[in-house]
């Protein structure tokens, strides 16, 4: 009869822990066996390829794989207009609340923004500092980089809940989402993973404050912050188009700027009348005119003339002001074709093929062989001021970050957006029916904006807003608010947003919904935890 071996497998495996750093010291590393290295020493190196680990991956993307273990329980009293609004608000934890949306949202989701926490260290409302801390490092704690224990715990915190969000996420939807630098280089590496590397639009630059001022603590060691970054992933790249952001500048401040930095501003002529227009030819759908008695002037001219303003002039002539560009087009260079002489004005009429106003009838002119580009088409006019439009790129300096403490009638220390950010967002997305989600909803500024947005262009927007309801027992202004929970924060805001927008809405125009239901995250009672979501 065979011996039986009833040794301790504890006992076993610190014996060839031993033996193998005995004789392989440098495949052992703070107590344990790195078996890439071990294998490298014994001449069968592993595979190599490009990959991105951290201790607890394995574990954070089976967190995402496993069934939910709570259900949604529906909270009418703190629910407002529950019968007829298609808006959420879910109180509990998001990796929960993200399992059970996906029998009714997969692949339905439009828009998804969070604002994660940065892992910072500072425990406010979500526990900011989800660093491990390393046994084998006593003293040194959450400041420990071994085996990436630093950044560890934060990693694992999003992976489950970007898997999960990648599910309801619809083939032409987006997701934003808010970071600082500490954590940007890992989220950036595990949306890839997550979404895939070719649907990865932009890093946003975002500033968020001055550089002047007060210096704070630990200048010395380092510059001070006043940027934050927007992190822009896709569904799908070749089933979305995004809408280019714009910023608005007063004309007489934009035309100052190009003088101060020595560029031109060319929109400086005025057509004041475009005289009497002949046909010349028509050719393939397009009609070729020329302009007889047609009469220019300047906008310097016009301010001499008339005793205006820069803006008085810009706007009482705005539909009339104009450049000239070289840019060469292909019906261009068939007008020109047919076209005899110089200093010659012609228009063109025809009905564009591809673009974004394909099918939609066009005229374009065109003054001494060169195309005449409108102010009108790239600036608006309001309540009598005109104001350039240009188009941001990765940079945006052009929002306020001041008094956020103010804004939405709710205290809510070092945690809110401005609300002009997320708006600008819904824009990019366009889609005025979609569904747009929030599982780091905090203070509800995505609730906000998509009320707001709705009220602004008629859209039907619905928002989802998932949230934990941590104390407010460490925020004096919110405590000193009887705000019990950061729920309370975030319900209150929707509410009072509401009654504002309602408030501001111009009368016999359509109310946007207004209305949320309230799930509460409770252990599973026998239900199958959707309560009927996806009903309205």
């Amino acid at each position: 009869m065979a011996r039986k071996d009833t040794e301790n497998p504890d006992t076993a495996a610190e014996r060839y822990r031993e033996l193998i750093g005995r004789t392989f010291p440098q495949a052992v590393k703070n107590g344990k066996i790195d078996f890439d290295s071990l294998l490298t020493l014994l001449g069968a190196p592993p595979e190599e390829r490009f990959r991105f680990c951290w201790p607890g991956k394995s574990r954070a993307e089976q967190l995402a794989q496993t069934p939910p273990d709570g259900a949604l329980l529906p909270l009418l009293q703190e629910s407002e207009a529950w019968e007829t609004t298609r808006n959420l608000y879910i109180e509990g934890d998001n990796l929960e609340a993200l399992k059970l949306l996906q029998p009714e949202f997969a692949g339905k989701i439009r828009v998804i923004y969070i604002d994660p926490p940065y892992n910072t260290g500072n425990d406010f409302i979500y526990r900011d500092d989800y660093r491990e801390r390393c046994a084998s490092c006593p003293g040194r704690g959450a400041g420990c980089e071994d085996a990436g224990r630093y950044h560890a715990g934060w990693l694992n915190l999003m992976y489950p809940r970007l898997l999960l969000a990648k599910k309801l996420l619809a083939p032409d939807g987006v997701i934003f989402i808010s970071i600082d630098d500490c954590e940007l280089a890992n989220l950036k590496k595990i949306c890839c993973e997550v979404f895939g590397e070719k649907n990865y639009i932009n890093l946003i630059t975002v500033k968020t404050k001055t550089s002047s001022g007060a210096s704070g603590g630990g200048e010395d060691r380092r510059l001070k912050k006043n940027t934050e970054y927007l992190l822009i992933y896709v569904g799908s790249r070749g089933k979305i188009r995004l809408n280019p952001p714009q910023t608005k500048i007063p004309i007489s401040e934009y035309i100052f700027s190009h003088r101060q930095s020595g560029t031109g501003f060319f929109y400086t002529r005025i057509l004041e009348d475009c005289g009497e227009k002949a046909l010349l030819c028509e050719q393939d759908g397009l009609k070729i005119y020329t302009h007889r008695n047609f009469r220019f002037s300047t906008v310097c001219e016009k301010m001499k003339a008339e005793g205006l303003t820069l803006d008085e002039t810009y706007s009482r002539y705005f539909d009339r002001i104009f450049m000239v560009t070289n840019a060469q087009t292909s019906l261009l260079e068939k007008v020109n074709r047919a076209v005899p002489g110089e200093k010659i004005l012609v228009s063109y009429e025809y009905v564009p093929r591809s673009g974004r106003n394909k099918g939609k009838p066009a005229v374009k002119y065109v003054w001494n062989r060169t195309m005449v580009v409108w102010l009108a088409d790239s600036a608006v006019k309001e309540n009598g001021a005109v104001y350039k439009t240009c188009c941001l790129g990765t940079m945006w300096d052009d929002i306020s970050w001041g008094r956020l403490d103010l804004e939405g009638g709710v205290p809510f220390k070092n945690g809110k957006k401005p609300l002009r950010l997320l708006e600008r967002l819904l824009q990019m997305a366009d889609g005025k029916d979609s569904t747009v989600l929030d599982f780091f909803s905090g203070s509800a500024t995505t609730a906000h904006a998509v009320m707001a947005q709705n009220a602004r262009d008629g859209g039907t927007r619905r928002f989802i807003m998932v949230q934990i309801p941590e104390s407010c027992e460490k925020d004096p202004a919110a405590a000193a608010a009887g705000y019990r929970n950061i729920c309370e924060i975030g319900k209150a805001r929707i509410r009072l947003a509401a009654k504002k927008i309602r408030a501001q809405m111009p009368g016999g125009q359509p109310l946007p919904d207004f209305g949320f239901r309230v799930y509460r995250i409770v252990q599973k009672d026998g239900s199958d935890g959707t309560c009927g979501l996806a009903e309205k």
